[in-house]
């Protein structure tokens, strides 16, 4: 690890949710090559915020960056106090020591003398002997000096836990001097107060601290993680009590006469409040309370008086629309805009081609007709930046995704909830089956009990990647007011992709595949040609004018194997992208600029989510790089890289909500165990244009017939009760 020395001249680049920042440094001393002959760089790293005309030393690495050029990237930081006089008065009457100007920090020195800083930290009596200054004044200096003294010491310990700089700082930030004292008494508090540490971080301090293994506070921060952990992995919202007794006994590598010590440590929580029993049944509290107010919240939209909308006035805007679009809905489309209009919640759900999007467009004009053209009110958004954006081009109103459309922050807050609702009084949902439990609740939370909400999805899809499965439940319960779409429109119905999917929801396929469409092909293919018949798919595709990177995706159930996710990325990677002398590897991923790349988890502080697709755009060290998110730049270093993967090959889940001009299906016996109607369902309506299935029919006709399990949820029981 290298180091530079030097006097921080003046901030290029500082955010204070992050702590990000990029400074540039005036050069006394370094032990780097590429900086000897510099006067100034630029010095980038995780910082609580530098002073300005203060000297500090910098260890980590150089870096080239593209907007920066060479740039010292530092891993860790310590401020250097200034020896003379001058420097030292200087140093005390800075910003940080507020109320103390250059008279008092003269004072100081000349009372202490040049070790006066030592001196306050060994004695803070030793300001008693400056004339002057305040009890205030001399709290002030101490605190600040403890602090300048202390953060060093407190990053270091972090780091060798194994923390990331970015999160070394955010934890440093949440208990300040306090942080070492906090982690050795417990750990698992990080888990709650710290964004970034879930439990397999804070039980990897625990141990380095010396933690009993047989705590309770670990075996209780252990039966949280795997509920947690559950819901994420199944959906379910829920998980019956002997069940997780056994996950813990397994994870916790106890013995059967241990199980008290864990029925013990679920007893205790429930008392807490931190996870809720129902009969046999335990959730966190979290996921139980939020599908209970979904239901209340819901029931309470439903008891605001409705409005009066005339049907002959409606029917009459919706004839107006038709001349104007030149377009004739059928008769379940006018029901359904009738419905969202005379009712305060409702559901539109039905499968491609049945003209869902263009309903929301009726729904749109006929509202703004009958409140006067008053659109300021009307909110559209989505669970995605691509189905949002897929919205605003079919119904020409703005659309954005449920998290900006909420406000959300850097920082992790939402601007309109409960307390500041939403200004909306009507809005519209959509690919509402993706919409998970938590975001859902949050949602309803910003609207106010007489905002007219309609939720559109596709019930057949599969359900969202996060707990729960909202809109199916929402139907299911039969309390609120639901238009089935069965017809498909008729701009549709020579759609061989459109066929090829209500046939899969048939449990039948009728379409002929072995005929030449000019949307859909069915390419024969054992598991052993998979690669030569990818690679004469997407050179033709790319024949015609499609991007690699923006229009084609391969569509895989699976990640491992020779016919999996991560087999085919690797030897798509290899074949089309050349930039093999600029790499970044971080564990088993390897990397290359221009690489087509998925985002694995919600990353709020930086706006990109679970299944948002960019585009590497530049390396920024050893284990540094930036992703391009259509004009978001998001950077990650070290672990942080692990959250995306190459994206050329996707999963279905992952595609939800977003539509290629181009899909690749590739269909091989070995996915059996995973392939079954829903997934099948949802990949092929995935494809917008063209549609590419290679392999073997004789999969596909089995698992057309395998219905998913439904998840666990109480959605659907809260509101029958």
């Amino acid at each position: 690890m290298g180091y530079v020395k030097g006097e921080v001249k003046y901030r290029l680049y500082y955010d204070n949710e992050s702590l990000y920042g990029i400074y540039k440094v005036l050069i006394d001393e370094t032990d780097e090559d590429a900086f000897k002959n510099y006067g100034t760089i630029s010095v980038a790293g995780y910082f609580n915020m530098l002073e300005i005309n203060s000297t500090y030393i910098f260890k980590g690495k150089t870096i080239i960056s593209k907007k920066y050029g060479f740039t010292f990237q530092s891993e860790t930081f310590e401020r250097v106090l200034p020896s003379s006089k001058e420097g030292l008065i200087e140093f005390l009457s800075g910003d940080a020591f507020r109320g103390i100007g250059k008279k008092k920090a003269s004072l100081i020195v000349d009372e202490l003398g040049l070790d006066c800083v030592k001196i306050i930290l060994n004695d803070r009596g030793e300001l008693d002997k400056v004339k002057g200054l305040s009890e205030s004044n001399k709290d002030t200096i101490y605190e600040v000096l403890l602090e300048t003294e202390g953060i060093e010491e407190i990053l270091v310990t972090l780091y060798s836990y194994g923390i990331t700089p970015k999160i070394s700082m955010r934890i440093y930030e949440k208990y300040k001097m306090d942080t070492l004292k906090i982690i050795k008494e417990n750990p698992y508090k990080l888990i709650d107060d710290v964004e970034g540490i879930a439990f397999l971080k804070a039980d990897k301090i625990a141990m380095s601290t010396g933690i009993n293994p047989k705590s309770t506070m670990r075996i209780e921060a252990c039966i949280e993680y795997l509920l947690g952990s559950d819901s994420e992995d199944t959906g379910n919202t829920y998980l019956d009590e002997v069940e997780l007794i056994e996950k813990a006994k397994n994870y916790l590598a106890f013995d059967r006469d241990e199980l008290d010590i864990i029925k013990a440590s679920i007893e205790s929580l429930i008392f807490r409040g931190r996870i809720v029993k129902k009969d046999d049944t335990l959730s966190l509290s979290a996921l139980y309370y939020s599908e209970q107010y979904i239901a209340n919240k819901i029931m309470l939209m439903e008891k605001e008086p409705k409005t009066a909308f005339f049907k002959e006035e409606i029917k009459r805007l919706i004839s107006e629309l038709e001349k104007e679009l030149d377009i004739e809905y059928e008769d379940r489309q006018k029901d359904a805009i009738y419905n969202a209009l005379t009712n305060n919640v409702s559901i539109i759900t039905g499968g491609p081609g049945t003209g869902k999007t263009t309903i929301e467009k009726g729904i749109i004009y006929v509202y703004s007709q009958l409140v006067r053209n008053n659109t300021e009110f009307i909110y559209l958004a989505a669970p995605t930046g691509k189905a949002a954006k897929r919205i605003e081009e079919s119904t020409g109103y703005s659309a954005f995704t449920i998290h900006r459309t909420l406000g959300y922050s850097r920082s992790g807050i939402f601007t309109y909830n409960r307390l500041n609702p939403l200004p909306a009084k009507l809005m519209i949902i959509d690919e509402a089956s993706m919409i998970d439990t938590y975001l859902f609740k949050r949602l309803l939370e910003a609207l106010n009990n007489d905002t007219k909400l309609v939720i559109v999805g596709d019930s057949n899809q599969l359900p969202s990647i996060g707990p729960g499965q909202v809109l199916k439940d929402l139907i299911d319960s039969k309390m609120i007011s639901t238009t089935l779409l069965n017809k498909i429109h008729r701009q549709k119905k020579d759609s061989k992709i459109i066929s090829l999917a209500y046939d899969i929801l048939d449990e039948d396929i009728k379409t002929e595949l072995d005929k030449e469409h000019e949307e859909l092909t069915y390419i024969p293919s054992t598991q052993n040609h998979l690669l030569e018949c990818l690679y004469q798919t997407i050179n033709h595709f790319l024949g015609k004018g499609y991007s690699l990177l923006s229009d084609i995706q391969i569509l895989i159930p699976i990640y491992k194997s020779g016919v999996g996710i991560d087999y085919v990325n690797k030897f798509i990677q290899e074949t089309y992208n050349s930039n093999f002398n600029n790499n970044i590897e971080v564990e088993s991923n390897t990397f290359f600029i221009d690489d087509k790349v998925i985002q694995l988890v919600n990353q709020y502080e930086d706006f990109v989510m679970n299944g948002d697709m960019g585009v590497i755009s530049d390396f920024l060290g050893e284990k540094e790089l930036s992703v391009d998110y259509q004009g978001n730049i998001v950077t990650y270093k070290g672990k942080d890289i692990s959250n995306i993967s190459l994206a050329y090959a996707i999963s279905v889940h992952k595609s939800q909500g977003s539509e290629f001009p181009v899909v690749i299906l590739p269909i091989f016996n070995q996915y059996h165990p995973v392939i079954n109607k829903k997934l099948l369902y949802t990949a092929v309506t995935r494809a917008k244009n063209y549609l590419v299935i290679i392999g073997d029919i004789r999969t596909l006709n089995r698992a057309i017939k395998i219905e998913s399990l439904d998840r666990k949820t109480r959605i659907k029981d809260f509101l029958n009760e």
